[in-house]
């Protein structure tokens, strides 16, 4: 009777830990689809990525390849995006790129613009940021492999 008891608690304490992890991931992507309310909080969400992260929660940290303007780049175009113009410079790219750029196909760039006209983030027009920037991630067999942020200055 004792084990049974055991294994029924178990079972509840279980429930209720999925149960405060599922609300606290829905909160935290309905907050990311909403947009950044501060350059601050774009910096913050782009420090939360880390190389090896499944590419599904990019979206609940408010990078959702279906917002206007953000681009899924094929093979081809990752591989245009990073090709130097020579052998050295190519040689020179980061490992992480070429380690991605090796596996053809089941790489890909995610983009994300945050200049003032094709901008994804509604937080660019309201922080006025100067220039153009881009956010990059390189997903390798769905799996962030590298992340770049150019630009975005305040």
């Amino acid at each position: 009777m004792g084990t049974l008891k055991r294994s029924a608690i178990i079972a509840v304490m279980g429930a209720m830990l999925l149960g405060g992890a599922l609300f606290a991931w829905q909160r935290e992507e309905t907050a990311a689809r909403s947009g950044f309310a501060s350059l601050e909080e774009l910096r913050a969400a782009y420090a939360r990525v880390a190389p090896g992260m499944p590419v599904a929660r990019l979206v609940g940290l408010g990078f959702d390849r279906t917002r206007p303007g953000a681009e899924t780049l094929s093979y081809l175009g990752t591989l245009e995006l990073f090709m130097p113009r020579n052998s050295g410079e190519f040689d020179r790219l980061d490992p992480a790129i070429l380690s991605c750029l090796a596996v053809g196909d089941r790489c890909e760039a995610y983009v994300f613009r945050l200049d003032g006209n094709a901008g994804v983030f509604d937080i660019v027009a309201r922080a006025a940021v100067p220039g153009e920037g881009r956010i990059v991630f390189l997903v390798k067999s769905g799996r962030v492999a590298w992340k770049e942020m150019v630009g975005g200055r305040s």
